[in-house]
């Protein structure tokens, strides 16, 4: 029997221009943590055009991350817990709320996780000097 490892995964998804279709832009910051420590930090652009909505982005974080936590530690032995202020994300990836638009990037993120040991996601407020927090600062940062 291989060890479990319990891995927390910080999310932010960011978007500039939501309103204006042509120009949107997007991007993800996100921290990956193990034994109360970070062990990765990320800041990335996602690009422009109608598909980066804010939620889009949100998806992206968690996607991403999880390929990136499997490739540092292997998927079959994380138990993985989420923390991300997005609601409406937090709640379709429980089951909570329905997924009309975001359905390809809903799917994605579900596969990603479901090849995990397990899982659980948590909505967590942002506050100066939490980790939802620098999260948020990191995807800020993609932009420039």
């Amino acid at each position: 029997m291989t060890n479990q490892t319990t891995i927390i995964l910080t999310t932010d998804g960011a978007s500039l221009h939501n309103q204006n279709e042509n120009n949107r832009e997007a991007a993800i910051g996100y921290l990956i943590e193990q034994d109360d420590e970070v062990v990765a930090e990320e800041s990335k652009y996602l690009g422009q055009g109608a598909k980066y909505t804010n939620n889009f982005a949100e998806y992206q974080a968690v996607t991403t991350g999880v390929q990136d936590i499997k490739r540092q530690f292997g998927g079959e032995r994380i138990n993985l817990h989420i923390k991300s202020d997005s609601q409406l994300l937090i709640k379709q990836l429980a089951g909570e709320y329905g997924v009309n638009h975001m359905k390809n990037q809903y799917e994605e993120c579900i596969e990603e996780l479901n090849s995990l040991n397990s899982w659980k996601a948590e909505h967590v407020s942002q506050s100066p000097g939490n980790r939802i927090d620098r999260a948020d600062k990191l995807a800020s940062e993609a932009f420039n």
